[in-house]
């Protein structure tokens, strides 16, 4: 993935660096800091994603950070504000996402996840792990 009119290459597009290629690095450095095994335990934000491709069967991902307490803020841009891009871009990145295809109209399980107000204690069982 690159940008679009530098292609990651030379700094063209005028910016002093590239953001797409900061993104990148800082994601691999979290993950190789993580130590991601296929059983992910922690404190989801409370924070899942519904995909809209596939209607009436979504695919839904629950957000759960391989750490434990106060996770709040991971999953919160309006708590970013006086981040540098790179924190921004690391809280974001310790977020491990979860995938399973649901069908919308029966209820999910991922309630006690969707419906909390603090972070809520998950843990995800991966099939694969991807980076």
């Amino acid at each position: 993935m690159k940008c679009a009119i530098c292609k990651g290459y030379r700094l063209l597009c005028g910016r002093s660096f590239c953001p797409i290629l900061k993104r990148i690095r800082i994601i691999k450095s979290v993950f190789s800091d993580l130590k991601l095994d296929k059983v992910v335990f922690g404190s989801s934000p409370p924070s899942i994603f519904v995909g809209e491709r596939g209607y009436p069967k979504v695919r839904v991902a629950p957000l759960v950070p391989p750490i434990e307490g106060e996770t709040s803020s991971l999953d919160s841009p309006l708590k970013w504000e006086d981040l540098t891009l790179e924190e921004a871009i690391r809280r974001r990145a310790m977020l491990v996402m979860g995938e399973r295809v649901c069908n919308v109209k029966t209820s999910l399980d991922f309630d006690g996840l969707v419906m909390s107000v603090k972070p809520v204690d998950a843990e995800m069982i991966l099939s694969k792990k991807n980076q």
